[in-house]
Formats: structure tokens, C-alpha cells, sequence
């Protein structure tokens, strides 16, 4: 089996949060300030955590009600994968469980704000797939801003030339969630 463990590396991202949450762990970390980001996979992985996906991966959408975990203050996410339905780019790869890992359909309105950094030539994340999530989370009364890079396809903030642009528009970002 040459697929890569989606569902088990949601379930890894979740530990990983709910370890820097959790109040006995005595890391003196400010749960209302943590901001999760990641690129491509990695994005989806944030926007998982963001997302109201269920607590337990690989539960079936008829196992009744499910919660989601506790959420991060914020979302960076470059080039993330967030619509896995049917005909998307990466669909192969989650053919069997794609409702379980695909942020885009678990936006609820507890979303934390999104920032979300892309090339407007990215073959992998389509800008509309990036448009029609903002527009969901907006919808759900949340908070969504696409920051896009003419011309640029995946992966483009590994450019050193992108590299202080995209901190530059995270800081602000940032900054604007504060007031």
C-alpha cells in the first residue's frame, strides 16, 4: 500500500494541538494563542484542526454526532489541500474516507480566522477551491483572507524571494486579529 496515512497524520496533528493545550502538561502555553500553519499537506492538517472534523479519525459519517477538538486561535495555511471531494486534485489518495479528511466540508462556525497563502498558478489547490472555502467560513460568520502571489504555483514561498513577503503578510495578518 503505496497511500500515504491521511487519517492517521490528522490524528497525529490532533495529539500534537491537544498536548500543547492541555492544562496538565504544565508547558505554561496560552491556549487562546496558538496559530497552526503548514504547506500543502501540512496546510490541510492545519485546516483540520481548524475545521470541525471529528475528534477520532476514521469514524464514519453515520456514527451519529461527533465533536470536534479544541481549536487553534488561527489558521496559516500556504497552499493548502482542503477539498478532497471527488474530481479534486489528491481525491486518489483518500478515495475511501475523503469526508473524514477534507476541511472543506467540516466548516462549521467555529472556525478560527484563516489566512491562506497562494499561487494564483497552483495546479495542486486551485484558487476557486481557496474563494469557495473563504466563502464558506464567511458564511459560517468566520473570518477568511487569500493572500495571492501572481504567477506562482505550488510551493512558491520556498523562494527566497517569497519568503519575506509572505512573513510580512502573516505579521500583518496577525497584528489585525489583535486590534
Amino acid at each position: 500500500n503505496n497511500q500515504p496515512d491521511v487519517r492517521g497524520a490528522v490524528a497525529d496533528a490532533r495529539a500534537a494541538l491537544d498536548y500543547l493545550i492541555a492544562p496538565a502538561g504544565g508547558l505554561r502555553i496560552d491556549a487562546n494563542r496558538i496559530v497552526v500553519g503548514g504547506g500543502s499537506a501540512g496546510g490541510q492538517l492545519a485546516a483540520a484542526l481548524g475545521s470541525g472534523l471529528p475528534l477520532v479519525p476514521g469514524a464514519t459519517l453515520s456514527a451519529g454526532p461527533r465533536q470536534a477538538g479544541p481549536r487553534p486561535a488561527a489558521q496559516i495555511l500556504y497552499n493548502p489541500i482542503l477539498d478532497l471531494a471527488p474530481g479534486m486534485p489528491n481525491h486518489h489518495l483518500v478515495v475511501d474516507f475523503w469526508q473524514e479528511v477534507s476541511p472543506f466540508h467540516h466548516i462549521d462556525s467555529a472556525v478560527p480566522p484563516a489566512l491562506i497563502l497562494v499561487g494564483s498558478q497552483d495546479l495542486e489547490v486551485p484558487v476557486p477551491t481557496m474563494e469557495a472555502f473563504c466563502t464558506a467560513v464567511q458564511t459560517a460568520g468566520g473570518h477568511c483572507e487569500i493572500a495571492l502571489y501572481e504567477g506562482q504555483g505550488h510551493g512558491f514561498f520556498n523562494n527566497p524571494e517569497y519568503l519575506e513577503k509572505t512573513n510580512q503578510r502573516i505579521l500583518k495578518f496577525l497584528k489585525d486579529l489583535q486590534g
